[in-house]
C-alpha cells in the first residue's frame, strides 16, 4: 500500500491501515457478542475468538497493544472519577491512535512538523464539531474538511502532509460512497417492505 511515498514515512502510513478498525477494536473490547463477519475479517479475526478476557490478551501481545493500553489508562481514570484533560475531545482509542502516529514519524524540518500540526489540528477541530452537528448540517461540513485538505495538499506538496491530506480525501470520498451504499440499501429495503405491505 505505501510503497509509493518515501521509504522514512511508511511506517507512518502504514499505522493510517488501523483507523478503520477501531469502531471494531472497540466492539472486541466490550460486553456485546461480536457479531459474524468480525470473526472473518482478514485483520481481525485472530481478535474475535474467545470470551472478552481472552480477546483483551490477544490484543496486548500483538500491533494493537498500544490502543488497548491507552485505552485500559483512560477506562482506570473514568472509573477514579478522574475528567481527562480539558480540551481532550477525541475518543480515546483515537488519541491513542494519533500519539502512536506521532511516534513513527521520522525526523522532519519545522516547515514539515508545522503542515503536519496544521493537519492534525483540521481534523481535530472537525471532529469535534462534527460531534454535535445537526444531521443536517453534517455534508457541509465535510465539504468544508475536503476543501481544507485539498488546500493543504497544494500548500504542502512535496512534503509528508501532503501524503496525509491525500489520505483524507481518499477517506472523505469513500465516506461518501459507502453513505451512498447505504441510503440505496435503505432505499430498496423500503420499496421490498412496501411492495410486502
Amino acid at each position: 500500500m505505501v510503497n509509493w511515498a518515501p521509504q522514512a514515512w511508511r511506517a507512518a502510513l502504514r499505522w493510517t491501515e488501523v483507523l478503520v478498525d477501531l469502531p471494531a477494536i472497540r466492539h472486541l473490547l466490550g460486553e456485546a457478542p461480536l457479531p459474524r463477519w468480525l470473526r472473518d475479517d482478514p485483520h481481525l479475526a485472530a481478535y474475535a475468538e474467545g470470551d472478552r478476557i481472552a480477546r483483551r490478551a490477544r490484543l496486548s501481545e500483538g500491533p494493537l497493544a498500544p490502543l488497548l493500553a491507552a485505552l485500559s489508562r483512560h477506562d482506570g481514570t473514568a472509573r477514579a472519577g478522574r475528567r481527562g484533560r480539558r480540551g481532550d475531545r477525541l475518543h480515546p482509542l483515537l488519541h491513542a491512535w494519533q500519539a502512536q502516529w506521532r511516534q513513527r514519524w521520522p525526523s522532519c524540518s519545522a516547515e514539515q512538523g508545522s503542515a503536519l500540526q496544521l493537519l492534525v489540528r483540521t481534523v481535530d477541530a472537525h471532529l469535534a464539531a462534527f460531534a454535535s452537528l445537526p444531521t443536517e448540517d453534517t455534508a457541509a461540513s465535510r465539504e468544508r474538511l475536503g476543501e481544507r485538505m485539498r488546500r493543504q495538499l497544494h500548500d504542502a506538496a512535496a512534503q509528508p502532509a501532503a501524503l496525509f491530506a491525500y489520505l483524507m480525501l481518499v477517506a472523505l470520498d469513500l465516506e461518501r460512497l459507502r453513505g451512498e451504499f447505504v441510503l440505496r440499501a435503505a432505499g430498496l429495503a423500503f420499496v421490498d417492505g412496501e411492495q410486502h405491505s
